[in-house]
């Protein structure tokens, strides 16, 4: 037995590793920037109650059905990244403390040694997989209200629908949920998948062992359904899934969600933390499910894949041998009794993440509701035998935060030294009223949510919100004037960039993937992966070209940078 002492040292030891874990992120949401969809949603407050609701009405017609948290995002926008860091911080919180009640076969007897260990380990998981994931889950307004929101909602809800049999009050908590699941149906189309396929496992399973309170979860189902009718009703949600919905695309649709999810620099770490923790929990008592284990032998293969040379299919191969892991432990979870809720939830992620391959519309933030719901697993998991090995779990948990705190030093320095730019903008916005001309200043490249006047959109937006109505805008991009290159090129910084693919073809290369700043291509018989913000030769010996400026994005074509063809020897002029 270990002594009181020694218990509260790791403690305070685990205390900290949140504290730090939280601090963190509350800082980087601070100094976040603006997306072109952040800028757009910031332009619907600040003109009256009539132009706001205008606004929102054109929005639901023609842009999508997502009407609340939409609504959302734009009241915190209106707050400043302060209000966004705080709601975000809100937000996690309730989805740490939904996530214990969800796992509550796992906390029920322990007080907050086990809540500490969950705490440090969910947040630094959130850390670990660095800027290419948070960027899109975390520090974007829009990405925040989009799909962190509705899966807080929703599991608040199913949590108040798990605890109504020993609920005081389970009335309150069956309305109160049936409310919730309104919201989470009408949130987006995913986060509503995401809740039919949770209520149903729920009520599948209540069925099979022939338990009663059928109808709250039935009711809760309801719900939903009528939320995402919501959200179908609108014209332009309906027009989206003409056009995105398809079954010939479904190759390419799961090779986008693949490369989003199990690429080294994406959520990798994740998915290798999640095999750790199940098998941490299988093997520590003979009554749990033994085909657990298996996570064990899993997870060595995908941590493989961060040594060996990174491709799409064998993103897609990982990918798919990941998801049939979580298929079997989820049933096996349900099945046994070991964690029927939890199960539950890690079926209803899989469902959710694999919806964008049938849109073909697969990103890393479509994978950040199932990337919560495995660190939410991951957490509770590990933390399930926290009281009885206290040195080891905390051994374990700031181990974990030890590697976070490792990959946050360059994040803060960059979007740091991006925030200061931001503020450096919004000042030569004021001027340029006065003068008549903006002269903006481009974000360092990389650490940013998107770089500025990449297209028309964004200058729309951002005249929009900033009210720019008469100013002239001093363009960074420019159009390629000179006569001794026969593809098409812009100027950007004063540096010439080249389409990508018209250059490849002219070179004798070839262009394999382009989604989510993830490039893979061919040249001189050399195959290369771009990776923001590395180049990596895909060879056992190649070394990383680190140019964070290498590509550049310009009205939804892709430009690559004259330096790095000359670089990689390739030729761009006539």
């Amino acid at each position: 037995m270990h002594s009181a002492r020694t218990r509260r040292v790791l403690a305070v030891s685990v205390a900290a590793g949140v504290v730090f874990c939280v601090g963190v992120l509350f800082w980087l949401q601070c100094m976040t920037t603006y997306t072109t969809d952040d800028y757009s949603y910031a332009a619907f407050c600040g003109d009256g109650l009539r132009s706001f609701a205008e606004k929102n009405v054109a929005h639901y017609l023609t842009r999508n059905g997502r009407v609340w948290v939409h609504l959302v995002a734009e009241l915190i926008l209106s707050g400043g990244f302060v209000c966004f860091a705080a709601v975000s911080a809100g937000l996690l919180a309730i989805l740490l403390w939904a996530g214990g009640r969800v796992f509550g076969g796992l906390t029920a007897r322990t007080g907050g040694f086990r809540w500490l260990c969950a705490g440090a380990v969910f947040y630094a998981a959130l850390l670990i997989p660095g800027y290419a994931v948070l960027r899109s889950g975390l520090l974007c307004v829009a990405d925040v209200c989009n799909y962190v929101l509705p899966l807080t909602v929703t599991l608040s809800a199913f949590s108040l629908l798990c605890g109504m049999d020993a609920g005081r009050h389970p009335r309150a908590a069956g309305l109160t949920a049936v409310g919730l699941c309104l919201l989470a149906g009408a949130a987006t189309e995913q986060n509503a998948l995401l809740t039919i396929v949770l209520l149903g496992a729920h009520l599948a399973e209540r069925l099979i062992r022939r338990r009663g309170g059928l109808g709250w979860p039935i009711a809760a189902l309801v719900c939903t359904a009528v939320g995402l009718v919501t959200v179908l009703l609108s014209p332009a949600t309906q027009a989206r899934v003409q056009a995105e919905v398809t079954l010939t695309g479904l190759r390419k649709g799961l090779q986008m969600v693949a490369s989003a999810f199990a690429a080294p620099r994406r959520m990798l770490p994740v998915a290798v933390l999640f095999c750790a923790a199940l098998w941490c929990f299988a093997r520590a008592e003979q009554s749990r499910p033994r085909l657990l284990r298996a996570s064990l032998p899993v997870g060595a293969v995908l941590a493989a894949g961060f040594f060996l040379p990174q491709s799409v299919w064998l993103n897609t191969l990982c990918f798919v041998l990941f998801c049939l892991l979580v298929l079997v432990s989820a049933l096996a979870l349900i099945i046994s009794g070991a964690c029927r809720h939890g199960g539950c939830l890690l079926l209803a992620g899989l469902c959710a993440v694999l919806m964008p391959a049938v849109t073909a519309s697969g990103s890393v933030r479509t994978c950040v509701p199932f990337m919560l719901c495995l660190v939410l697993a991951s957490a509770f998991l590990l933390a399930a035998d926290a009281p009885r090995t206290p040195i080891r779990a905390a051994a374990v948990v700031l181990s974990l935060v030890a590697i976070a705190a490792l990959r946050v030093p360059p994040i803060l320095a960059g979007v740091g030294e991006n925030y200061i730019i931001l503020r450096q903008n919004e000042a030569a916005v004021e001027d340029s009223r006065k003068t008549g001309v903006l002269e903006y200043t481009d974000y360092v490249p990389y650490y940013a949510l998107c770089e500025m006047f990449n297209g028309a959109v964004f200058e729309s937006a951002f005249c929009e919100k900033y009210r720019l109505g008469d100013v002239q805008i001093v363009p960074h991009v420019q159009p390629y004037a000179s006569t001794d290159t026969d593809c098409p090129a812009i100027l950007w910084r004063g540096e010439p960039y080249v389409h990508l693919r018209s250059v490849l073809e002219k070179n004798g290369g070839s262009l394999h993937w382009l989604a989510n700043d993830y490039i893979f291509f061919s040249l001189d018989g050399r195959r290369y992966l771009y990776d923001a913000p590395y180049t990596l030769p895909l060879s056992p010996f190649g070394r990383p070209l680190d140019d964070r400026a290498a590509f550049f994005v310009y009205e939804n074509n892709t430009y690559v940078s004259a330096a790095l063809l000359e670089a990689l020897g390739a030729t761009w002029r006539c």
